[in-house]
């Protein structure tokens, strides 16, 4: 694991802003796991149903690939909400820290 970030006395705006966009990029990644491991799931069900048709060619190979498909499509989809949930475990703490540090949760607004 990584040291612990320094923090500031005063959380100034550039760090609350580089937080939410650490949340938005771990929900990008996130999505992307899912959408490679529904790729790679319905892969193999397409491999297997196309090879289920041509009952007389029956073949070995291609159905080992459908299930190689199908087991890694549900490992890539465990391993990037593994690794989504302990991101945002550590952001949250992050945040925490921030807000101990002093000052609101919320950037100021502009007056117009």
């Amino acid at each position: 694991m990584s040291p612990k970030p320094e923090l500031p006395e005063q959380p100034i705006l550039r760090d609350r802003l580089a937080l939410d966009r650490t949340k938005l990029a771990n929900e990008r990644t996130l999505l992307a796991y899912f959408r490679t491991a529904l790729v790679l799931i319905l892969s193999g069900i397409t491999i297997i149903k196309l090879f289920e048709i041509e009952k007389a060619t029956k073949d070995t190979g291609m159905m080992l690939l459908a299930g190689a498909l199908l087991v890694v499509g549900i490992v890539t989809a465990v391993v990037g909400g593994v690794h989504s949930y302990r991101t945002a475990r550590r952001m949250r703490q992050w945040e925490r820290q921030l807000n101990a540090a002093g000052g609101d949760a919320t950037p100021p607004v502009e007056q117009s």
